[in-house]
């Protein structure tokens, strides 16, 4: 079935997303797997070593699959704690990636997009703001949106990450608070020409690219001096 190709699982799922993971993997043409699909998958059930391998048959396949960890979800799935992963954190997404063969998501500030094979981005959009509840639903949301679109994994996720940040807006400690139904909306934010976003629409006005950039000292400290001498952040043409 159609309900089946193209799926954002785990958000909110609770125990029951392991009722259905088997069969998401084994359907799902492009699939983005969040919260409780990643604890799922670092847990020690019986059926994990096999949805890992899903992801294996996935990758061979050439099924998309992004994963959306935060640093406690990411310290999981590589058997490791959260001052590792936030230490390192260039080399834990790049690890995530080449273990579990998926495009990951390494939230946090100064978000990381890794891939087997590729450079991995930097984002340098959004602020503390999003640091809320329900945000990286939005966020997963966000990447399904752009895989349904049509965009290869890696761009997908680059695309939505940035997309979400900038749609935080400014950090303004005095105004109202970002809840992830004002996110979805557009966040609080201006468009190109200083127009607000419109409601009930998620940010989609700018054309990104890739730029490569030499990482300054503040991002090269806080990925734990891991950056390669050059890697690319996804910033925007406008």
């Amino acid at each position: 079935s159609d309900v089946y190709k193209r799926q954002v699982c785990g958000c909110g799922g609770g125990r029951a997303v392991q009722t259905v993971l088997t069969r998401v993997l084994a359907d799902s043409a492009r699939l983005v797997l969040d919260a409780d699909a990643l604890n799922a998958l670092a847990g020690d059930s019986r059926t994990a070593p096999a949805w890992r391998r899903q992801l294996a048959q996935r990758h061979a396949a050439g099924r998309s699959t992004v994963l959306t960890p935060h640093p406690l979800e990411a310290a999981r799935l590589l058997g490791t704690d959260t001052a590792h992963v936030q230490g390192h954190r260039m080399s834990s997404a790049q690890k995530l990636a080449e273990t579990y063969r998926c495009t990951v998501v390494l939230k946090g500030s100064g978000t990381v997009i890794a891939a087997a094979g590729r450079t991995p981005h930097i984002n340098p959009t959004g602020n503390a703001r999003l640091a809320t509840a329900g945000t990286g639903d939005v966020l997963a949301g966000l990447i399904g949106a752009e895989l349904a679109g049509g965009h290869p994994d890696f761009e997908a996720a680059c695309r939505a990450v940035y997309h979400h940040g900038h749609a935080a807006g400014p950090l303004d400690d005095d105004g109202p608070a970002l809840t992830a139904s004002v996110l979805a909306r557009g966040g609080r934010t201006t468009g190109v020409s200083g127009a607000p976003a419109a409601s009930g629409t998620i940010w989609v006005r700018r054309t990104l690219a890739y730029r490569p950039s030499r990482p300054s000292p503040a991002l090269a400290t806080r990925h734990g001096a891991v950056l390669p001498s050059t890697c690319l952040l996804y910033t925007s043409d406008a």
